[in-house]
């Protein structure tokens, strides 16, 4: 809890805000939402259902009462990686939370998306920071009597000054840095700090509808006042403006959901063309990526191969003409691959030739020209040569 009191700037209603900071909630560290689970979320089917709920925040994992945009994010990350999940669905029920993490978690939301189909749903509120998060899904749904919207930055100045000036207490503040810690519960605002903060707020509420428009499409900046400045939207008012898609049961998007799972690609296409593209585009994008690496790995391996066989200078040439894309033929052509002079460094060690020695006579019988009675020296087979070699009797081969 004193982590989250040191958070200034909220995306919360203020009626949420000043009873989850007053309450007795105490947490010393991150659950693990991950403990004994096989999968760190609820499976309906094809669908992956992952809770977005209380108090957001980035470190504490508690639901109903506070969510980590952390732990979302892992939860949205393996749902991507499971196999059996076909789409995801967001269940939002939050006032909102802190500035800091929520922008992150909305796009990993609209990246998410971009792999498998990512819903938002809320059948009872989605605001500030939910609704920031839920954005950046395909599809946002709604009960009639949902809370939406809620789009502006809060920040809560508890003034102590009185309470101190009761008890004999006077604090003496020091600054190096005419900015610093501007707003402290310690002294009452100064004007310096009015302005300060203010203008902090302003910056963060706009990176705020800036976001919430690239989302969705519907929204357009230049009429924010209609559904910024931090009202709060029923269900009903919140589809005409834009905020949401559809106003429906969570049963009637389930159904929905699982609908859209089992279209195939052409009717994919044809209600999601962007959206199909851009996992198109992703996949030949990853599989360009994954053939480049193979190729630069084999022709690591061919060209440290041919160096320790041939040396430096052969070898060299030969990786040259590896990188440039050269065929077998076309290496051959050029001649490169006859330019093999062992090198001394390259010279195999006598225990490690005698094992390649016996290795090869054991599969390899003297060449014999039929009709005759003795071996033709023409044909004589390579492992004789090379025993020859081994001991001395052959100046090349």
């Amino acid at each position: 809890m004193k982590t989250l009191l040191r958070e200034n700037f909220w995306l919360m209603e203020e009626t949420s805000l000043i009873p989850f900071l007053n309450s007795d909630l105490t947490l010393d560290a991150e659950a693990n939402a991950f403990s004994g689970k096989k999968r760190p979320f609820k499976l309906e089917g094809n669908v992956a259902i992952i809770k977005v709920a209380g108090s957001l925040n980035m470190n504490f994992h508690w639901p109903p009462y506070c969510s980590s945009y952390t732990v979302i994010k892992e939860q949205i990350k393996a749902a991507i990686a499971d196999y059996s999940v076909r789409s995801i669905l967001l269940e939002i029920d939050s006032p909102g939370g802190t500035v800091s993490g929520c922008d992150d978690l909305a796009t990993a939301v609209a990246d998410a998306d971009k792999k498998k189909p990512v819903y938002a749903y809320s059948s009872s509120q989605a605001t500030s920071a939910a609704y920031w998060v839920g954005s950046g899904a395909r599809y946002f749904a709604a009960g009639k009597t949902a809370d939406l919207g809620s789009i502006g930055v809060i920040m809560v100045h508890m003034d102590y000054t009185g309470l101190y000036n009761d008890a004999g207490i006077k604090p003496t503040i020091f600054r190096a840095g005419e900015f610093k810690a501007l707003g402290i519960h310690l002294e009452s605002l100064s004007d310096k700090a009015k302005t300060s903060l203010q203008s902090h707020l302003d910056q963060t509420c706009e990176i705020f509808i800036n976001s919430i428009a690239c989302n969705r499409k519907k929204l357009k900046i230049s009429n924010k006042n209609e559904w910024a400045e931090g009202r709060v939207f029923l269900g009903e008012e919140a589809k005409t403006i834009g905020l949401i898609d559809c106003v429906c049961t969570r049963d009637q998007l389930t159904s929905h959901i699982l609908k859209e799972a089992s279209m195939d690609a052409n009717e994919l296409r044809a209600t999601y063309p962007d959206v199909v593209k851009a996992i198109e585009d992703n996949a030949t994008a990853e599989a360009t990526s994954q053939l480049a690496g193979a190729k630069t790995e084999t022709i690591k391996l061919a060209s440290d191969a041919a160096i320790a066989m041939f040396g430096d200078t052969a070898g060299g040439k030969l990786k040259a003409a590896l990188e440039a894309g050269l065929n077998t033929e076309q290496i051959t052509t050029l001649g490169l691959a006859y330019d093999v002079n062992v090198q001394p460094e390259a010279k195999v060690d006598d225990s490690k030739q005698a094992e390649m020695l016996a290795a090869l006579l054991k599969t390899d019988q003297p060449g014999i020209v039929p009709g005759s009675k003795k071996s033709n020296p023409s044909a004589q087979s390579f492992s004789a040569r090379m025993k020859a070699k081994h001991q001395g009797g052959l100046a090349n081969v």
